[in-house]
């Protein structure tokens, strides 16, 4: 069984630590730095990629922003299934769309417990609305052509897509926190937090009893699997 990637885009680099431990499928993580290298990777080594969030833009060009959308290409061309999360998200649409695809949100960022509307049928299990981990200042504004968009909020228009031709989920949000985990990363994004003026006590009541982002991460596998 080949194992599924996770290329960790994070600043700190727990994400694809967090995000493998959310599969439930045998999965390697590889780190990608700001200032660095994208590491050498053959996609058809993989069953599926994930692609992570970060702290960094998307709108900036990092060293391994172009080596990482041909990854994504390179993927597509053989079939590999790939989600992106936040960061990787967008990263999807600028590397098959270009810059054009992707922006600054001019109503500023999106922090906390949110709600998101689902459309009904998209993703098996999931309510038309749930409460998902938000952490984002850019956004997609366009997917390609033939995916789907599957979920949407009223600061983020495109909250989640499918594309079942290209092989691709795409969540603005972060499917790989839970209730726990997630408030345990807004504990320590307590100043990030503060900035903005959000509370950090109202953010961590807000936590939902539902856990949707397992139900897109088993959607995800269920791709892996050739099952959608």
């Amino acid at each position: 069984m080949k194992p599924i990637l996770v290329v960790d885009y994070s600043v700190d680099g727990l994400s694809g630590e967090t995000i493998a431990g959310r599969l439930n499928h045998p999965s390697v993580a590889a780190r990608v730095e700001a200032g660095g290298a994208f590491p050498a990777l053959e996609a058809g080594s993989f069953s599926g990629v994930v692609h992570s969030g970060s702290a960094l833009s998307i709108v900036r060009e990092e060293s391994f922003t172009e080596d990482a959308c041909r990854m994504v290409a390179r993927c597509v061309r053989e079939r590999v299934p790939q989600m992106g999360i936040c960061y990787g998200h967008q990263l999807l649409c600028l590397a098959l769309l270009g810059r054009g695809a992707v922006e600054r949100a001019s109503e500023g960022p999106e922090f906390g417990w949110l709600p998101v509307e689902v459309f009904p049928g998209a993703v098996p299990g999931t309510l038309r609305r749930e409460v998902v981990w938000q952490s984002h200042y850019d956004r997609v504004n366009r997917v390609p052509p033939g995916a789907a968009v599957v979920a949407r909020s009223a600061h983020t228009g495109i909250q989640a897509f499918h594309d079942p031709e290209r092989l691709l989920l795409g969540t603005q949000f972060h499917p790989e926190f839970d209730s726990v985990s997630g408030n345990r990363q807004y504990v320590r994004d307590k100043e990030m937090l503060q900035r903005h003026g959000i509370d950090l006590e109202n953010v961590l009541k807000s936590a939902p009893e539902r856990d949707a982002g397992a139900l897109f991460l088993e959607f995800f596998l269920g791709m892996v699997r050739g099952e959608l």
